[in-house]
């Protein structure tokens, strides 16, 4: 368990990025409430483009281009 057994919540998130575009504006939801009470450790590569980490600097949410595709692991 990477955040021995703690919990955790998201403390940075990439607004510019799609995916959390829509919640930039002010009162458009507050993602820092959510209590995260176990994760798996995401294991990326300098390429990749990391979306979210939790409060302790875990990699929450990740991007990784994948021939003209792209993925996105939560």
């Amino acid at each position: 368990d990477p955040n021995n057994g703690r919990g955790a919540t998201l403390s940075s998130l990439d607004y510019s990025h799609p995916v959390f575009e829509i919640f930039k504006a002010p009162r458009s939801g507050d993602f820092t409430a959510a209590r995260i009470h176990r994760y798996r450790a995401l294991q990326t590569t300098p390429t990749d483009r990391i979306l979210a980490r939790y409060d302790d600097g875990a990699v929450a949410m990740a991007e990784r281009r994948i021939g003209t595709g792209r993925v996105i692991a939560w």
